[in-house]
């Protein structure tokens, strides 16, 4: 935490379902520290210590980071069966401390602990009254034709983007951060060729609003994981209706103003 709110706020909540999707907030991690926002960042997986490395080249401190998934032992890959307790976790990490905003893995069907760790923070939101100030962050969805998947391309029906113009040594800085990351050599050889042909085409980040009401609908047209993770939406919506309903709607939460 930054040193002219203490303990009390925390002005960016970021929440990643694994220990390399800071990746994918790069731009939000770099203004908030330009701006002295307290940040938060909660993980619900392992590979600690590559997270940690990644972070601290971006100015974070090691106390600013929580590993949700390790002491509290949340799953990998199923943590859509789980939200509750990963919403308990949570809550248990910020205590009573305010919150600003949140800031989430897009609703966009690209990978399932994604779409989960959306939902569990978008609960935390709607508990602690900052909706209509969170944001959601593309990441990567499948598309059609080649090469089947899109990386940080806003989906219309999330809300209009905040671009983030890049800078050449932003770019750069952002495509290095992947040398932090050597137990996910394999990912990042996928990752990379993408992020690069991403900034060829367009050279901006994005941000979106969080609307509860598109929880209620599919993510998008194509969902990755129905193919990669062999997840169907329904099975993923059978076990996180009761979920939505109790801890986004339970106490008429209303849709995010932006």
């Amino acid at each position: 935490m930054t040193d002219h709110d203490g303990d009390n706020k925390i002005d960016d909540l970021f929440l990643f379902a694994h220990q390399d999707d800071e990746f994918s907030a790069i731009h939000l991690i770099e203004s908030g520290q330009r701006d002295q926002r307290s940040q938060l960042f909660v993980d619900s997986e392992v590979r600690n210590k590559e997270t940690g490395a990644a972070l601290a080249a971006c100015g974070v401190r090691e106390e600013q980071i929580v590993f949700a998934g390790t002491t509290h032992r949340l799953p990998d890959g199923a943590l859509f069966r789980h939200l509750p307790r990963a919403l308990n976790s949570l809550d248990q990490i910020v205590g009573a401390r305010r919150i600003d905003r949140i800031i989430l893995p897009a609703w966009e069907g690209g990978h399932p602990d994604h779409d989960a760790v959306h939902l569990t923070g978008l609960a935390l939101a709607c508990q602690r009254d900052c909706v209509g100030r969170s944001v959601q962050l593309p990441f990567y969805r499948a598309t059609e034709g080649f090469p089947g998947i899109t990386l940080f391309s806003p989906l219309g029906v999330n809300g209009t983007p905040v671009v983030y113009k890049r800078t050449l040594f932003e770019i750069a800085s952002h495509l290095a951060l992947s040398r932090f990351y050597p137990t996910q050599a394999r990912h990042f050889a996928g990752i990379l060729p993408l992020t690069l042909l991403h900034y060829l085409t367009n050279r901006c980040l994005y941000c979106q609003p969080v609307d509860p009401k598109r929880v209620l609908e599919r993510p998008a047209a194509k969902i990755k994981y129905e193919g990669h993770h062999q997840i169907s939406f329904s099975e993923f919506r059978e076990s996180t209706k009761d979920f939505i309903a109790a801890e986004i709607f339970g106490d008429d939460c209303e849709p995010a103003s932006f």
